[in-house]
């Protein structure tokens, strides 16, 4: 892992716990609580839609979009907190002998790989008809 890499997973993540801890106490300060959920496309999207309404908090997670299609999965592998505690969770696990051979699974097989795409489809088309079903497939909320 890219050193820059780990130093921006590791503020996200210090910045996400911090707004969780003071979310769960909060004091007087005022801080943007849901900043996370913010930069979270599938959210900012699937609200967009059910809610029929746009805000320009939005547009913070259309950025996220853009950079993930210059950067690849910019938001899974920086931001998300999800995404931190996973690239942890395979170094404790899955020592770096293990890490290079090749193992069948989830990337081995086309048919698991579409099936994200179909869950995507259903979350959007729910929002379409009203009912947000963001707080199911996103690991941020």
């Amino acid at each position: 892992m890219i050193r820059s890499q780990r130093l921006i997973q590791i503020l996200s993540f210090g910045a996400f716990s911090f707004l969780l801890a003071w979310a769960v106490y909060p004091e007087t300060l005022d801080l943007p609580l849901d900043a996370f959920l913010k930069l979270d496309p599938v959210i900012a999207l699937t609200t967009l839609l059910a809610s029929r309404e746009f805000r320009t908090g939005f547009l913070i997670s259309a950025l996220v979009v853009a950079s993930g299609l210059m950067i690849g999965r910019a938001f899974c592998g920086y931001v998300c907190p999800m995404g931190t505690i996973i690239d942890v969770l395979q170094r404790v696990i899955y020592p770096r002998s293990k890490l290079k051979s090749p193992q069948k699974g989830y990337d081995s097989n086309s048919k698991l790989r579409s099936i994200k795409y179909y869950i995507l489809i259903i979350v959007l088309l729910a929002a379409i008809g009203g009912i947000s079903l963001a707080f199911l497939v996103s690991p941020v909320s």
